[in-house]
């Protein structure tokens, strides 16, 4: 291709999807002007299990105008532990938008634990033991042994229902975390772990955190109640 304009001045846009295959992405090469003012950019990484790097999308040898960055969006990836940039450069030796690829605590976290490829995803569960990769890294856990489980347990302490586990502090940096508790399975109500039902312990010198929560045993309906911890990615 020898010339990409989107700058028109009427307004109108042309939108590029980029989708990820496992590997990465091949970049359109544009041998003359570059121009992406009105442009949108969606990258979607879903698929892609290559770790961090630099992928050029639009690579040219000259880039006149840059496009703005809220049109500029890239999803799928956080799932694997990366967080995203873009750079668009019109110095003359690169003259491209790229998207940069980091890894953050949890592709770290994965990475020290031996899981490769798709297994790092934070949704997967490799060792097939119920609990997902993201609950085994909140948790401090091994996600390739079933064994190992650190799962809340509960105890009956007078009139309350008490549930502790331990986390790892940092995790609440990359997700939002809540404790569920339910007497039927079907409805579950959310504490906060910041809320009155809920007493955190010191940091330890490995990381980790005890959590403690407490509950009313009025609250169980049926003389019955369940409880879990739910994280999601922010």
């Amino acid at each position: 291709m020898a010339v990409l304009n989107q700058q028109s001045f009427r307004g109108d846009q042309g939108t590029f999807t980029f989708i990820f295959d496992e590997n990465g992405i091949s970049p359109i090469n544009v041998s003359a002007f570059l121009h992406l003012a009105t442009a949108i950019v969606n990258v979607d990484g879903s698929n892609y299990t290559g770790g961090a790097g630099s992928f050029p999308l639009i690579d040219s040898t000259s880039l006149q105008t840059t496009a703005l960055p809220a049109n500029l969006t890239a999803t799928g990836f956080s799932q694997y532990g990366l967080t995203t940039e873009f750079e668009q450069s019109p110095d003359n030796d690169k003259d491209w938008l790229q998207l940069i690829l980091t890894e953050n605590a949890y592709a770290i976290w994965a990475a020290e634990r031996g899981l490769t490829a798709a297994d790092t995803n934070a949704f997967a569960d490799p060792d097939l033991d119920g609990t997902v990769n993201l609950i085994e890294y909140v948790l401090n856990s091994s996600p390739s042994d079933p064994t190992a489980d650190r799962l809340p347990i509960s105890n009956v302490i007078g009139n309350d229902i008490v549930f502790t586990f331990s986390r790892l502090a940092a995790s609440e940096n990359l997700t939002t975390q809540v404790f569920q508790y339910s007497s039927n399975l079907s409805e579950w109500t959310d504490l906060s772990l910041s809320g009155q039902s809920t007493t955190l312990g010191p940091i330890s010198s490995d990381g980790t955190q005890s959590v403690t929560v407490t509950i009313d045993r009025s609250l169980a309906l049926g003389e019955r109640i369940f409880g879990r911890l739910k994280a999601t990615l922010k």
